[in-house]
């Protein structure tokens, strides 16, 4: 959808009235670390509960969404130490409004606002302005970029041109994402075409120093829609591995990288959907480079710690190796099966594989919906993460061998 079609506005009949709402969520998070790995003899487990509280704010043309994040406020066994701690998050912030320009009518927006225009479900390569994690089984408070835009809506869809600044954060970010943050200007088209959409991205910033993006998606019958999207960018910042035997990762650039994603999405009547991915990102790690790191820490033996742990710095990638697959499946409880299946319950379930090392994570939701009234609403989540595979392969050798979460969330 276009950007603005994305952005909530005021309700009609009361421009002038403030309307809040409330989110809030409690999480309670199990993690096992394993010492069967290159990094660490450590086998550990720890646990940690967090909360956090969302309000959106709408004043006639301003739009907020602030967080306030308390981090460890039960905690046990908690290597990170420290006490708990609460934590101010702008999400977002902006001003639109609609002009007119010779008689050329114009949205423009300005402030702090996050822009989705990846097309996905595991992974979004048109993201192009800020990445955000896909899926976590836990919390997690995403922020917008610092933006200024304008819109053109003619009769099959958006025209759109901006600057943004993805370094408006509150939150620290590892060194590869604040290494990443940009600003650039860019624009965009959106088109609507009967049962499918299509969208062409040029940008340029300080960090890619140009890209070209494009997507699609098509609704095929009642059962079927695809999607797609592909991006191109001359520079990136990624962790090269060194030259010389006996030295260690460092943050550099690449240069050149594709980025690509194919999909399709089946939805039966009955409730069910499938959700089958696969993705190219060129800026992660080759197969050979993993397999030189893992040559490399075998010949170290236990020695040179900080060259050693500097290999874990590939585990900081948006994507761990190059190629991947992924499968999701869902079912929607009030799609007929009543009597059968209970209408407040919603499985899920995620498969992610790299065939190239045969690694993969297994992801599995439980969501119980304890009442719904419409204004408000009280569940309750159980989440669990496996990592796994072959022992040399990626997310094998990430310490965490499995997460466990069990969220309580609310709108007031």
């Amino acid at each position: 959808m276009a950007l603005f079609l994305l952005l909530p506005k005021p309700a009609k009949g009361q421009p002038d009235d403030w309307q809040l709402e409330w989110d809030w969520m409690v999480s309670a998070g199990y993690h096992h670390i394993s010492g069967a790995n290159q990094y660490s003899d450590l086998e550990d487990e720890s646990a940690q509960v967090d909360a956090l509280l969302d309000l959106q704010w709408q004043y006639r043309r301003w739009l907020g969404l602030f967080a306030l994040k308390g981090n460890r406020l039960v905690a046990w066994n908690d290597d990170q130490g420290g006490d708990a701690e609460a934590e101010w998050v702008i999400r977002e912030l902006f001003w639109q409004e609609s002009v007119s320009v010779f008689d050329l009518p114009l949205d423009l927006t300005f402030g702090k606002v996050r822009l989705d225009w990846g097309v996905g479900y595991g992974y979004r390569p048109l993201d192009v302005i800020k990445p955000y994690r896909r899926n976590p089984v836990g919390i997690a408070v995403e922020e917008g970029a610092g933006v200024a835009a304008v819109s053109y809506f003619d009769g099959l869809g958006e025209w759109s041109w901006l600057y943004s600044d993805s370094s408006w954060n509150s939150q620290s970010g590892s060194p590869l994402e604040e290494a990443s943050e940009q600003r650039g200007v860019g624009g965009r088209h959106y088109r609507l075409e009967g049962d499918s959409e299509y969208q062409f991205i040029a940008y340029y910033d300080d960090v890619r120093h140009g890209l070209l993006g494009l997507g699609f998606t098509t609704v095929a019958g009642m059962a079927w829609s695809f999607h797609g999207s592909a991006l191109y960018q001359r520079h990136y910042q990624r962790y090269q591995q060194p030259v010389m035997a006996g030295g260690g990762v460092t943050l550099g650039e690449g240069r050149d990288a594709l980025q690509s994603l194919i999909g399709a999405t089946w939805t039966a009547s009955n409730g069910h959907q499938v959700i089958a991915e696969y993705w190219y990102d060129g800026r992660a790690w080759s197969h050979s480079e993993w397999a030189r790191a893992g040559a490399a820490l075998a010949n170290m033996g236990r020695g040179k710690g900080d060259i050693r742990m500097s290999f874990a710095h590939g585990f900081e990638a948006v994507n761990l190796r190059q190629h991947n697959l992924l499968l999701h499946w869902q079912l929607d409880p009030n799609g007929g099966y009543g009597g059968i299946w209970p209408e407040s319950l919603t499985p899920k379930i995620d498969l992610l594989y790299t065939p190239e090392d045969s690694g993969h994570v297994v992801t599995g939701w439980l969501d119980y919906t304890v009442k719904d009234t419409g204004s408000m609403r009280l569940g309750v989540e159980l989440a669990v993460r496996w990592f796994g595979g072959p022992a040399d392969s990626a997310y094998r050798m990430l310490p965490e061998r499995q997460q466990l979460f069990l969220n309580i969330k609310g709108r007031l």
